[in-house]
This record gives structure tokens, C-alpha cells and sequence, in this order.
């Protein structure tokens, strides 16, 4: 708990730092994800709450998608991190 919430903390102080992702990084992200299987089922089944959901919207957008895609371990998480947020709608 105490570590999560440490996480969650450093976590908000980065995105603070680096600003807020703009309209296009986000579009390009989610057009990157739906090269993926996993995600373009996420997407059609969330497609709505993806699209309008401020939190859901600010992850995909400050997210290194491309980064993460080149990992088998990064993209799991990610993949994790993404249905957790949206299960939390």
C-alpha cells in the first residue's frame, strides 16, 4: 500500500513535469495500440470511455507506446495499467 501509493505519487509529479499530452500524441498512440490485438479488442469493446475519459486519455497519451510495444513485459503492464483504469469507470 505504501509502496503504491509512493508509485502513484512519483507517478503524478513526472506527468506534472512533463506537461499535459496534446490531441495528436494521443490519436497517434491509439492508432499505434490498435496495431495490437489485445488493445484493438479493448478498444472496441471500450471504445466510448477511451475516446472521453480525461484519465483514460491522459495514460494512452503520456505513455512511450512505441517503447513499451517493443516489450513483451512493458506491453503486458501497460495492458494491465490500461483495464484497471478503465474497470475504475
Amino acid at each position: 500500500m505504501i509502496i503504491e501509493t509512493i508509485a502513484n505519487l512519483l507517478s503524478s509529479m513526472i506527468m506534472f513535469i512533463r506537461g499535459e499530452p496534446d490531441q495528436r500524441r494521443i490519436e497517434d498512440n491509439i492508432k499505434v495500440l490498435n496495431s495490437t490485438v489485445w488493445f484493438n479488442t479493448l478498444y472496441q469493446q471500450h471504445k466510448d470511455i477511451i475516446l472521453k475519459d480525461d484519465a483514460i486519455r491522459e495514460l494512452i497519451g503520456r505513455t512511450n507506446v512505441r517503447k513499451i510495444l517493443s516489450s513483451e513485459r512493458k506491453a503486458e503492464a501497460f495492458h494491465r495499467k490500461l483495464r484497471a483504469t478503465i474497470n475504475d469507470r
